[in-house]
């Protein structure tokens, strides 16, 4: 996967078990991003490659790209 690109919304899921949990993701050009989902929202910032991190922990926590699992059938 590319890094992500700056002022762009990314959408994933993920399979729970008792459904689909959705999370959005987006990157700004000064290098902080956020991550929301279950109606929160986490902030990563102070960091030029703060957006790393953030992108990192979507992954990490099993989100798949909508397009992906689409394609896969996971969603």
């Amino acid at each position: 996967m590319n890094d992500p690109e700056p002022e762009r919304e990314y959408y994933f899921v993920r399979n729970t078990g008792d459904g689909v949990e959705k999370a959005t993701y987006q990157r700004y050009s000064d290098g902080s991003a956020i991550v929301e989902r279950k109606g929160s929202a986490t902030i990563y910032e102070c960091d030029p490659e703060a957006w790393r991190a953030a992108w990192d922990d979507v992954h990490r926590d099993g989100f798949v790209e909508v397009q992906i699992a689409r394609h896969e059938g996971t969603s």
